[in-house]
């Protein structure tokens, strides 16, 4: 890092085990204060609920393409590949 001029923000909660004690010259540490995981984690789950609904959607959809349309030749699973696509897309 120090050799491309980079810089890390590292962002840690409150937790009594994360007490660091180390000269670091390119990583800057930031506490959050007492209690703002409990409100992130809200927030969280909603971004999370949301990306679930549009990658399961994606699924469904290639889904009924594939059961619907027999001459699109698409397999009825999903590979790895394509579930990260659908992923990507979904984000």
């Amino acid at each position: 890092m120090q050799r491309q001029g980079r810089r890390v923000l590292l962002v840690i909660d409150n937790c009594s085990a994360h007490h660091v004690q180390t000269s670091l010259t390119l990583v800057t540490l930031l506490f959050l204060p007492p209690n703002t995981t409990a409100n992130v984690q809200l927030l969280d789950l909603a971004i999370i609920r949301a990306f679930m609904e549009s990658y399961r959607y994606r699924v469904v959809e290639r889904l009924d393409i594939a059961v619907r349309r027999p001459a699109a030749n698409l397999p009825l699973r999903v590979s790895l590949y394509l579930a990260v696509e659908m992923g990507k897309a979904a984000w």
